[in-house]
């Protein structure tokens, strides 16, 4: 078995080398020891002693020695004692490790710094990627969030923890027996757990739903926009499409309404236009709610470079935003709203 498990990396390290450069810090497989070592320049830097070494990355190589793993740096030297059942790549200076209970299924966490010190012993069920300084890790099925010090900032009480896209504050969205909310990073609930659903930031406002209705919220949690919408649209040109009883208008980034719910349906704006429909009909109006092209047809493609597909009565033609008849290509029937 013992055989294999080194046969195994053999293959691994062989294939992995051919792409390394010819005077870099290269691992080198001796076959009389079955062991690996360091060469550098074709000398030897590190004499053959380990099951195992990875390729240099950052300076740092992965090694195995008796099916536990650690680090040597360039100079061959242990930053890592091989003592771990597994470790990650270092990322930031930090690399994720798991130590293994003989003879139970129990995997246990940590993180380590590439000197050597274990900021967070070896006591989670799991701890997930490094992002934006955060990692989120589990215990007991219940999850929480670590900084790149170690320290537990958000609990591990949570059922869901999803990274927020709050480009303004580093926050988290957050679940608990079914309601949702935002902890910050310094742990602060600063949305409470009140919410079905919660979507990650996007425009400098997160959707947020209660009972099946949806409203925004801005980067520092504060309603802007009542859950009381059937739809909310991304934002175009500071401007949301949302909809309520069946009616369609637009509202800002403070949650004012600035298009009237009076509408049908209602494009996303572009270059200060929007079409609406009516009854079936369609139109356009600019940011001011002003009609710029009656609502009369039947048909109407998205205006693109100044020319729209129509259709009226029966006929297909082509009009720029001042209605008039212009040429067109075929393809904008495509882009029908």
């Amino acid at each position: 078995m013992d055989k294999l498990f080194n046969k195994k990396y053999f293959l691994i390290g062989l294939f992995s080398l051919l792409y390394l450069p010819s005077d870099a810090q290269t691992p080198y497989y001796d076959l009389k020891s079955d062991k690996w070592g360091v060469k550098n320049n074709g000398r030897i830097a590190v004499k053959p002693q380990y099951d195992f070494i990875g390729v240099f990355r950052d300076g740092k190589a992965q090694i195995t020695l008796n099916k536990k793993q650690g680090y040597i740096d360039e100079t061959g030297r242990e930053i890592i004692h091989p003592k771990y059942w597994a470790i990650y790549e270092f990322n930031q200076g930090l690399a994720i490790f798991i130590n293994h209970i003989n003879g139970t299924q129990i995997y246990q966490w940590g993180v380590v710094k590439d000197n050597g010190e274990e900021i967070v012993p070896a006591k989670y069920h799991r701890i997930g990627n490094y992002e934006n300084g955060f990692a989120v890790v589990s215990l007991i099925s219940k999850l929480g969030v670590i900084n790149t010090s170690g320290v537990e900032i958000v609990k591990a009480k949570y059922d869901k923890i999803i990274w927020s896209n709050n480009k303004a504050i580093n926050s988290f969205i957050v679940e608990l027996n079914g309601k949702q909310g935002i902890v910050s990073e310094t742990g602060q609930e600063t949305v409470p757990l009140k919410y079905d659903n919660i979507a990650p930031y996007k425009d400098g406002a997160a959707q947020v739903t209660a009972q099946k209705k949806i409203g925004l919220i801005d980067h520092f949690g504060k309603e802007i926009a009542a859950a009381k919408y059937e739809c909310i649209g991304s934002f175009q040109e500071n401007l949301a499409v949302v909809k309520l009883n069946s009616k369609s208008g637009c509202i800002d980034k403070r949650g004012k309404e600035i298009i009237p719910l009076q509408y049908d349906a209602v494009s996303g704006f572009f270059d200060g236009y929007a079409i609406v429909i009516i009854n079936n009909k369609r139109g356009v109006i600019n940011l001011k709610n002003e009609i710029i092209i009656p609502i009369k047809y039947d048909s109407m493609s998205y205006f693109i470079k100044g020319i729209s597909y129509v259709e009226s009565a029966g006929k297909e033609f082509f009009i720029n935003i001042k209605e008039e008849h212009v040429a067109g290509e075929p393809y904008l029937k495509n882009f029908r709203f």
